[in-house]
C-alpha cells in the first residue's frame, strides 16, 4: 500500500500543517510503515507540520499485536509525536483525537494572545472547553462569532439536498436510540431543563443511530433534534429538517 500511493504524496503534503498516521493495532506490519509515511510528511510537507500516531481499533484489544506501552508509545515518543488509540467502532478518543492535533496546529502556527473565532452552532460545549484550556497555554482566546463567516463569502452555494437516511443496525451502533434518549432525559432533569435544542449534525446521527447520504461520502444528514424532559413519540420525519426551512 506505501509503494502504491509513493509517487502522490509529495502534492498531497505540500503546505499540510497537520497529519494524522493511523496504524491497525491488530496488524503489525501496518506499524511497521509507519517510519516511511512519517519520512515521507517530513521530507514534503511544512516544517512546523504537528503529527500525532494513532493506533486505531482498540476496541480490539483480544487481537492486539502493538503493544501500546512497548512500541507505539516509546516510537511516538522518540520521534516527538503526539500518541493516542481509538475504536472507530464505539468512537473512542476519536474526537479527542481531532481536537488535539487542531489545538496544536493553533498553538504551533498563531502568536501569542491570538484570538480564534468559531461558529458556536458548529461545536459542542465540551469542545469548545477542550480548545479554550488548549489555547489558554498561549494565552490565545476562543472568540464565538455571531454569524457563519463561510456563509457570509459563500454567495453561490447551491441547494441543500434532502436524501434518505439510513438507520445503523444496533450491532454497529453499540446502543438503542431508545437507550440514549432516556439518558438524555435523565440529563435533562439533572439540569432542570425542560428541552435540549440539538445543532450538532453528528451528535443528531449518533443519538439516532443513523447515517445520512444528503452529501455525497459524508455521513452526516441535515438534521435538528429539540428533546424534552417527557417522553414523545415523534416519527424520525419530523426529527429531519424540511428543505423548506434549510
Amino acid at each position: 500500500m506505501f509503494f502504491r500511493y509513493r509517487a502522490v504524496t509529495s502534492a498531497y503534503y505540500r503546505g499540510a500543517v497537520g497529519a494524522m498516521l493511523v496504524y491497525d493495532i491488530t496488524k503489525r506490519e501496518t506499524f511497521d510503515h509507519i517510519p516511511r509515511w512519517l519520512e515521507e510528511l517530513r521530507a514534503h510537507a511544512d516544517k512546523n507540520i504537528v503529527i500525532i500516531l494513532i493506533g486505531n481499533k482498540s476496541d480490539l484489544e483480544d487481537q492486539r499485536a502493538i503493544p501500546t506501552e512497548d512500541d507505539a508509545k516509546e516510537f511516538a515518543e522518540k520521534e516527538g509525536l503526539f500518541f493516542l488509540e481509538t475504536s472507530a467502532l464505539n468512537a473512542t478518543n476519536v474526537e479527542n483525537s481531532f481536537n488535539a492535533l487542531m489545538s496544536e496546529i493553533f498553538n504551533t502556527n498563531l502568536s501569542e494572545e491570538a484570538n480564534i473565532g468559531v461558529d458556536p452552532w458548529c461545536v459542542s460545549v465540551d469542545t469548545a472547553n477542550r480548545w479554550s484550556k488548549s489555547f489558554a497555554k498561549k494565552k490565545q482566546r476562543l472568540i464565538p462569532t455571531t454569524t457563519d463567516l463561510v456563509d457570509e463569502v459563500w454567495k453561490n452555494r447551491p441547494d441543500s439536498q434532502m436524501s434518505p437516511v439510513v438507520v445503523h443496525p444496533l450491532e454497529f451502533a453499540g446502543r438503542s436510540a431508545f437507550d440514549k434518549l432516556e439518558e438524555l432525559r435523565s440529563k435533562l432533569k439533572q439540569e432542570s431543563a425542560r428541552g435540549y435544542v440539538i445543532a450538532a449534525l453528528d451528535e443528531v446521527a449518533w443519538l439516532y443511530n443513523i447515517c445520512g447520504t444528503d452529501v455525497t461520502y459524508c455521513p452526516a444528514a441535515h438534521a435538528l433534534r429539540f428533546s424534552m424532559w417527557t417522553r414523545r413519540k415523534y416519527p424520525l420525519r419530523q426529527v429531519i429538517i424540511s428543505k423548506g426551512l434549510l
